[in-house]
């Protein structure tokens, strides 16, 4: 049992680095509908870039793409990790920490994102970098 599922988590995470892979080496990007319809920043414009720098360790760089990079992808990851550990030792789906932890802060987490998308239109500076 533990080693199907030892299985199903490395094909999901080799699925999810070749995806990364192949974004990484072909530049891709995602546009952003809201911004093509509106002229207006998401929460989530520069994202995509900003994953495509953390992944080349360039951090400064992330931050100045999407702020909540920080703040949102690392613990994200973390919790993650720890969830796909309770999933291989077969602790039932409801008792996910991640899950757990999702479903009280989720209100915390789409506050936090509708603030910053109000503020990177207002202040300049929390605009995500233009590549030319």
């Amino acid at each position: 049992m533990i080693k199907k599922r030892i299985l199903k988590v490395l094909v999901v995470g080799i699925s999810i680095g070749l995806f990364l892979f192949v974004l990484n080496q072909f530049h891709l990007t995602v546009p952003c509908m809201f911004y093509e319809i509106t002229n207006l920043y998401c929460a989530g414009c520069g994202l995509t870039r900003a994953v495509h720098s953390m992944l080349q360790l360039e951090f400064y760089q992330a931050f100045r793409y999407n702020v909540l990079v920080m703040p949102l992808i690392i613990p994200t990851t973390i919790l993650m990790f720890i969830s796909v550990g309770q999933y291989i030792f077969g602790k039932p789906i409801d008792d996910l920490i991640i899950l757990k932890i999702i479903v009280k802060i989720w209100p915390i987490i789409v506050g936090m994102m509708l603030i910053f998308m109000v503020i990177r239109n207002l202040v300049p500076l929390f605009a995500p970098t233009v590549i030319r």
